[in-house]
């Protein structure tokens, strides 16, 4: 095996370390040591961890390499946004935000996207690859190192950041394991959130698999025509077959789903609109969660004002549904939900 093919440790879950380890003895010490120096050394490990000989002769086919950051931008709100490119040239985009409390890094987990959604810049890119596990880790260590040079400790990973996961399945939820593991980064699953455009497969495997990671649905219209529209994914997968893996995530998992709508002016803001949407959340548990859509280059829609924001909550909680206005963080630095785009140094 050459150089180029080797694996990143980082993709290998405490359980499959423990497999390739497979010691007659100790095995279980020196996960929690390799898990150790890999997320708890307080700086990026190095590419020698100093294992004994026979340990690291069992990890000889796996490496330890980061991606090569393009460019870092910093927004008047405190958000950071990292280009990263890996080390075939694929490149994306990560994003840290900052709140009271909290701090919350939105990574991606794929290069580009074929969803196509018609008002994403990601869309735009088109699908180029997936990402494994450890690059998708790579991301939450580098925006957890930016936050310790201020003392400050990550509280929530958000896979919402350029691709579809649900549609890189296998490596997210091993990403999401290495990160919620105790002795990996520790992040609770809870403070987890896997996002996606709506593929029931996926959200089924999620229910079914109980793995504790909250459920986020980009809706943006409960109407089929309008949602079609917007989000070529609906043309396959309606709201109807959306809906049913929803409750099924309701019912296995105990937990609701959070619907994502990005109110865009004289699109999905109609009392018609509206009114389906609070139908549509009303037959499972669901949160709606409102947005401003954020401008993206060449893209005609236009951003809904706070005014419509808040009459928009309050009809939807006057009809009994929960909803959250978001604020959008970073959209000076076109980071933004929605304005990622994977060769944003050319742009700027």
């Amino acid at each position: 095996m050459t150089e180029q093919e080797k694996k990143t440790l980082f993709s290998l879950t405490p359980a499959e370390l423990a497999n390739v380890l497979a010691l007659k003895r100790g095995t279980d010490y020196w996960v929690k040591t390799i898990y150790q120096k890999l997320y708890h050394s307080g700086e990026f490990p190095s590419a020698a961890l100093e294992l004994r000989p026979d340990v690291a002769r069992r990890l000889k086919n796996y490496e330890i390499s980061w991606p090569q950051i393009k460019s870092l931008l910093r927004a008047p709100d405190g958000t950071v946004k990292w280009l990263i490119a890996y080390n075939d040239g694929a490149m994306v985009e990560l994003v840290l935000m900052s709140y009271d409390k909290r701090h919350t890094v939105c990574v991606s987990t794929q290069c580009g996207c074929a969803m196509g959604c018609t008002f994403c810049a990601t869309g735009k890119m088109g699908f180029k690859r997936h990402l494994n596990a450890g690059e998708i880790v790579m991301e939450v260590l580098i925006a957890r190192q930016e936050l310790a040079k201020k003392g400050a400790a990550l509280t929530n990973v958000v896979f919402m950041g350029m691709g579809e996961p649900l549609a890189n399945y296998e490596e997210v939820m091993r990403a999401a394991a290495i990160i919620s593991s105790d002795i990996g980064l520790a992040i609770a699953p809870r403070h987890i959130t896997i996002s996606t455009a709506g593929l029931p497969a996926g959200i089924y495997r999620m229910a079914q698999e109980k793995a504790g990671y909250q459920l986020a649905v980009s809706l943006h219209s409960a109407i089929d025509s309008v949602r079609e529209k917007l989000m070529p994914i609906a043309k396959t997968h309606n709201l109807e077959s959306l809906l049913a893996a929803c409750r099924e995530y309701n019912s296995l998992t105990k937990r609701r789903v959070f619907f994502e709508y990005a109110v865009m002016a004289g699109i999905n803001d109609s009392p018609k609109d509206i009114e389906a949407l609070a139908a549509f959340i009303h037959r499972l548990n669901g949160h709606v969660n409102l947005l401003s859509w954020n401008k993206v280059d060449e893209v005609p829609f236009k951003s809904a004002d706070t005014k419509r924001l808040l009459a928009i909550q309050a009809e939807l909680e006057k009809r009994g549904v929960r909803a959250l206005i978001r604020e959008s963080r970073g959209a000076e630095i076109a980071a933004a939900c929605g304005q990622l785009y994977a060769a944003a140094e050319q742009k700027q």
